[in-house]
């Protein structure tokens, strides 16, 4: 419905005068934010419910704009584009299944003279230039609402193995021209699976590792079938965890110590030497691929060693991403959606003095942790005495290494920011796994992938 013409009026007078102005929606008190009312194998139903909303006065080189907001979303809209806040959830998608959106219902109001700001590029880390907002004169110059939707679907993806498609919804439509917005406080949606077989995820993948990070993030978990996860064996070659490194003494006799830390742990880990996997990155990465397709593929995988352009006498080399950075997470995306299927990680060491020093701090940092809490145990690290029995090694074992660096971003915050936004599109590279996911949820742009990733495992591997 439209608001009365003086509350309109007073609106576009709020815009100079006031710097902000807040509206609630009584009728949602209580009740605001996501909801999911149904869930089947067949469909699921999501609701989304405001209860307040805020217009804030930005004044860009002299001319004002209004910033509107409403509580929880703090990520910008595509650059150029009416910053609208939305939100964006991952659904799982039952294999062969085609995913249809339709809406269930819709309750709106509508403000008149509003000119909403603009969004500015997302910075990079080093980047402390003030902002710029800049129009996309493609949809500022054109008298039509923006978005042409306020819900969609992006491109199907998969999260370790699991079909997944990411929900967005804008509760907002924006036309720049008659400078109306449409605020939909209440509005709910169906997506429908069409076809498949009804069976979500693949079992060969499950993992009480990753497990995690499937809960937080499918909105309909609960669909996926019971996992039967492996039961660890320190006498077979298929390890969940493994460490690749030079085939070069000092190294192997750390990356033994570290695997012999986590077969302590219960957790099947080896050692691979780039002897067994090939030293360049194109070889590295189909000796993961192959691992990943296997029986009982890896979890996650640490390069011990520093980067090298090529060899592997002295490091372990990755892919470059995009012609301008190194990224071991490369090697951890499989399918190629800029999410990780396998957990990389680094520890950089190199020379060998250096070498000796990482695995020592790191293994005695994480056991003081452990005592208290049941934190992480992602963390590369753990050390052995002399003398104390080889971890098992594999010329064909199952796992996958990374390159020197992992995607901006944990994979929580990645995969947080795709589904916030509700936009497939380009996830940060640099830091750990866990927040690469995190952040393509939400994330309405890719950021660089750049940076080391020394600290990328996934958290809550259980003790």
């Amino acid at each position: 419905m439209r608001i009365a013409p003086w509350i309109a009026a007073a609106l576009v007078l709020v815009a100079v005068s006031s710097p902000a102005s807040t509206f609630l929606f009584e009728e949602n008190r209580g009740q605001a934010g996501l909801a999911m009312p149904m869930m089947n194998d067949s469909y699921i139903d999501v609701s989304l419910k405001l209860d307040q909303m805020s217009i804030d006065d930005v004044d860009v080189d002299g001319t004002i704009f209004q910033q509107i907001s409403i509580p929880g979303v703090m990520l910008p809209n595509d650059e150029g584009a009416p910053n609208l806040p939305g939100f964006g959830r991952f659904v799982a998608v039952p294999n062969g299944a085609v995913p249809r959106l339709e809406i269930l219902s819709m309750k709106s109001q509508v403000f008149h003279g509003i000119d909403v700001l603009p969004a500015a590029e997302i910075p990079l880390d080093t980047d402390d230039s003030p902002p710029v907002y800049v129009k996309d004169e493609a949809i500022y110059s054109v008298n039509a609402y923006f978005p042409e939707s306020p819900v969609a679907l992006s491109e199907l993806t998969s999260m370790r193995g699991v079909n997944a498609v990411v929900l967005g919804i804008t509760p907002f439509q924006y036309n720049p021209v008659t400078r109306e917005l449409i605020a939909y406080t209440d509005i709910e949606v169906r997506v429908t699976f069409e076809g498949g077989n009804g069976i979500f995820g693949e079992d060969r993948l499950r993992s009480r590792y990753w497990e995690p990070v499937l809960a937080a993030n499918l909105m309909n978990y609960g669909s996926l079938p019971e996992p039967q996860f492996r039961v660890p064996d320190t006498r077979d070659t298929d390890y969940e965890y493994v460490v690749i490194c030079p085939d070069d003494p000092v190294y192997t006799a750390w990356a033994d110590s570290i695997a012999q830390f986590r077969l302590d742990q219960g957790i099947d880990a080896g050692v691979v030497t780039l002897t067994e996997t090939g030293a360049t990155s194109s070889a590295i990465e189909s000796w993961i691929n192959t691992a990943y397709a296997s029986p009982t593929p890896p979890v996650a995988i640490l390069l011990l060693g520093d980067y090298v352009s090529s060899g592997g006498t002295t490091g372990v080399t990755s892919p470059i991403y995009d012609g301008y950075c190194v990224s071991d997470n490369i090697y951890g995306d499989i399918d190629g959606d800029h999410l990780p299927e396998i957990a990389m990680a680094r520890m950089t060491a190199n020379p060998s003095n250096v070498l000796c020093a990482r695995p020592s701090t790191t293994s005695a940092t994480h056991r003081r942790t452990q005592t208290s809490t049941r934190t992480p145990l992602w963390l590369a690290g753990g050390r052995r005495t002399a003398g104390s029995s080889s971890a098992p090694r594999s010329s064909t074992g199952s796992s996958r290494t990374s390159t020197a660096r992992t995607r901006c971003g944990s994979m929580s915050s990645t995969l947080e920011r795709r589904a916030e936004r509700g936009r497939a599109t380009r996830t940060p590279t640099c830091s750990s796994t866990t927040s690469v996911l995190t952040g393509w949820a939400t994330s309405p742009r890719r950021a660089p992938i750049c940076g080391t990733g020394a600290a990328t495992l996934i958290g809550s591997m259980p003790t």
